[in-house]
């Protein structure tokens, strides 16, 4: 008979109640500040939607650029949900806190199943990953149904990356590779899953799983930038380098951003913070020998990914300048370094006095806690005119000024509307 400690019991009561509060209060915001109605990019989106009514859709079409994206996955996804509930923008939100939610359960059991700390190191631990994982600071991820595919990139990475680092089988391997290639397809980022999954397979020595990857990798690198066309705007690939301080500041705010943002400089400042720790847990790793550990190389993938991503991002979107990077949509990619961090910690924590460990969890799950409930109240606190749009949509008072609020070109919206209204969609579906 196994026996199971009570703390455990009593810990898994706590993070129940805990997950609860933080998702009913992403649920409470959705609902009162989320998008119920074609907003931006979702315009787009409206003449597949239409191919799909009429059976004239062209598949070869999904995987079509979206700006430097190829979002061959969540635009089937978005179609599936359109063609099913009349484009009701209700069930796209639902499906992006539900994939936040898929998250953080995963890297909960992640955490669960390869550390054995008492309750207190458990319940601190949780609740770091609940403020990161059900953070206001997504809000832009949680309020609008077009965002699911960031959701899904960092959910395949941290599929992707568990897959390779905690087994060794051929099966798994091949699964990984999969979860790359649905990553990939999701968010532009996605293609950095491969490289960093093939260091670590080389850093395992796995060199036969490190060819196959990069077999892979070239393959799906040729699938996307077949006909790649770089987006306008963006300028030469090698114009960040003309403003380097620029582009070294953005990197820092965006890695930063999930932790404390008062301001740019509070952003900074943790961004610095958040790769020091990472070059130390690193540098401590080599001589421990912590490198072989499952959950410290799982956690070494995830900030590989949040840095990369930040970099990657930074050399294309830094001409728009420093305040770009504090974007919400790039919160949910910047919060992979910190889970990384946190897998990282937790496998030195064996090494770590106990109640060391307590006090570094329970005033690190204060702090993520605080920041939380600080940036809520602002949240809460923002206007709203989400429902204002959404009467002016079918009461018909729409116009060029207005439009403009919810699409750059105008003359989008308003062509638009006419198909939403005869197709019975979105905000017109009765």
């Amino acid at each position: 008979m196994i026996i199971i400690p009570k703390y455990k019991y009593f810990s898994s009561v706590i993070i129940v109640l805990l997950f609860g509060a933080f998702c009913g209060n992403v649920v409470i915001y959705t609902v009162n500040f989320g998008f119920f109605f074609p907003f931006w990019d979702q315009w787009e989106l409206l003449r597949y939607i239409v191919n799909l009514k009429n059976g004239t859709i062209e598949w070869h079409t999904l995987w079509a650029q979206h700006n430097e994206h190829r979002i061959f996955f969540p635009r089937i996804i978005m179609l599936g949900i359109a063609w099913a509930t009349h484009w009701n923008h209700a069930y796209e939100l639902a499906l992006n806190v539900a994939l936040g939610t898929s998250i953080f359960f995963v890297l909960l059991y992640i955490h669960s199943k390869y550390t054995h700390h008492d309750m207190i190191t458990h319940i601190c631990s949780s609740v770091i990953l609940l403020c990161l994982c059900f953070s206001l600071l997504q809000s832009e991820n949680w309020t609008w149904g077009w965002q699911n595919q960031i959701f899904f990139s960092v959910l395949c990475a941290i599929a992707t990356f568990y897959l390779i680092t905690h087994t060794s089988s051929d099966t798994h391997l091949c699964m990984s590779i999969f979860t790359s290639f649905m990553g990939t397809f999701s968010f532009a980022n996605g293609i950095l899953i491969w490289p960093v999954s093939i260091f670590i397979l080389i850093l395992n020595r796995r060199i036969n799983h490190a060819v196959m990857f990069f077999i892979a990798f070239a393959l799906t690198a040729w699938l996307y930038y077949h006909d790649y066309v770089s987006p306008q705007g963006h300028g030469h690939f090698w114009a960040f380098l003309s403003i380097f301080e620029v582009y070294i500041k953005y990197v820092l705010v965006y890695l930063g951003s999930p932790v404390l943002p008062i301001n740019e400089l509070t952003r900074l400042i943790f961004g610095i913070v958040g790769l020091c720790i990472f070059i130390y847990l690193c540098l401590i790793s080599i001589m421990k020998k912590y490198y072989q550990n499952p959950l410290f190389l799982f956690g070494v993938c995830l900030c590989m990914f949040g840095i990369c991503s930040a970099m990657v991002t930074g050399i294309g979107r830094c001409a728009f300048g420093v305040i770009q990077s504090e974007s919400s949509r790039y919160t949910t990619i910047a919060n992979t370094l910190w889970y990384g961090l946190l897998s990282m910690y937790l496998t030195c924590a064996g090494s770590i006095k106990t109640m060391t460990i307590k006090f570094v969890l329970g005033a690190v799950s204060v702090f993520f806690v605080y920041s939380n409930i600080r940036f809520s109240e602002v949240k809460y606190k923002m206007p709203n005119y989400n429902p204002s749009f959404a009467r002016m949509l079918i009461n018909d008072e729409i116009n060029t000024a207005n439009a403009q609020t919810y699409y750059p070109i105008s003359d989008t919206v308003l062509v638009n509307i006419p198909i939403l209204k005869k197709y019975n969609l979105s905000v017109f579906h009765k």
